[in-house]
């Protein structure tokens, strides 16, 4: 399995990053700055740091993201979406559909990835704040030279809101490889404004 004769797939898949995000969309007019790393558990291993920015596009709805993507990864340029289908309310599970579409160039080879998934989260207060767990199922679609791989992956993770930090939301998330991806496991920070 190998790409470009020599690329193969698990490096391949290491072009991504983590999504790290329940199904909510931020507060109309809301926005965030966000970092995370991706350590990344397969395939070589690797590390890649992601700085981010999150947007309200349409109250209620749709989140904006551009992002960038460097360290094992060269680098990659790119932005996603994320449509809030069920809202997470009192007895119901939040769920949202997300998409991506960047640009990265690794090992002297580039090209282009569009990817989607769904994410279904669900907010719980507890004494010293707020976690939000989430799972998340990813597919990608990686395009380069005259091959194109498909890797699937199962995300789990949760959100965290500290009260004693009330500016601060930390994510943590662990991927599983289920088909041609990798698995890593990925931290963060955001500070909504």
């Amino acid at each position: 399995m190998f790409l470009a004769s020599t690329l193969s797939t698990a490096a391949f898949a290491q072009v991504s990053t983590g999504w790290l995000q329940g199904a909510d969309v931020l507060p109309a007019g809301g926005a965030e700055a966000r970092v995370h790393s991706d350590i990344i558990t397969s395939g070589g291993g690797g590390f890649n740091l992601s700085p981010q920015y999150r947007f309200n596009a349409v109250e209620h709805f749709l989140d904006l993201t551009g992002f960038a993507v460097t360290g094992t990864t060269d680098f990659v340029l790119g932005a996603r979406g994320k449509y809030n289908f069920l809202p997470d309310l009192e007895g119901q599970v939040g769920v949202s559909f997300l998409g991506e579409v960047s640009l990265f160039r690794d090992d002297g080879r580039a090209g282009f990835v569009f990817g989607g998934g769904t994410v279904g989260s669900k907010n719980f207060n507890v004494d010293w704040g707020r976690i939000t767990p989430y799972g998340n199922l990813g597919l990608e679609l990686f395009f380069i030279s005259d091959d194109v791989r498909v890797p699937v992956s199962l995300s789990l993770g949760a959100e965290w809101r500290i009260q004693s930090l009330p500016q601060w939301i930390f994510y943590s998330d662990l991927a599983l490889n289920l088909s041609e991806s990798v698995s890593r496991l990925s931290f963060g920070a955001s500070y909504p404004f």
